[in-house]
């Protein structure tokens, strides 16, 4: 499905394509996993741009962390975030992107363009 099922709709969409499965009461059942939400709600398009976001955050940090010790803790915060999102559905939630607006901060800063 290129253009997905729309912004906030995945439950909507589980409740549509689910199969009957025994026990499957709960309706509007929220996704726990940003990457399959990204992908359901907005599409191939939506999806790839949300993994390209983390790759070049990802290499940005990967290269600051290389030259210099600083970003450590950030980094393992931005894996946790990462890791911790494929259980928990966390793409609207503050604290998810934080992280990537605090690696463009550092980043800023290092480079002195930061006032």
């Amino acid at each position: 499905m290129l253009i997905g099922y729309g912004y906030n709709n995945f439950p909507y969409a589980y409740d549509f394509f689910k199969s009957a499965v025994p026990g499957d009461y709960l309706p509007n059942r929220v996704a726990h996993n940003i990457y399959l939400q990204t992908f359901v709600e907005l599409g191939m398009f939506g999806g790839l741009l949300l993994l390209l976001i983390v790759w070049l955050h990802w290499r940005i940090l990967n290269r600051m962390v290389c030259r210099s010790n600083d970003g450590i803790a950030l980094e393992a915060a931005f894996r946790g975030i990462l890791v911790s999102s494929f259980t928990l559905g966390t793409l609207y939630c503050k604290y998810f992107w934080f992280v990537f607006v605090l690696i463009i901060l550092l980043v800023n800063i290092k480079r002195g363009e930061f006032i």
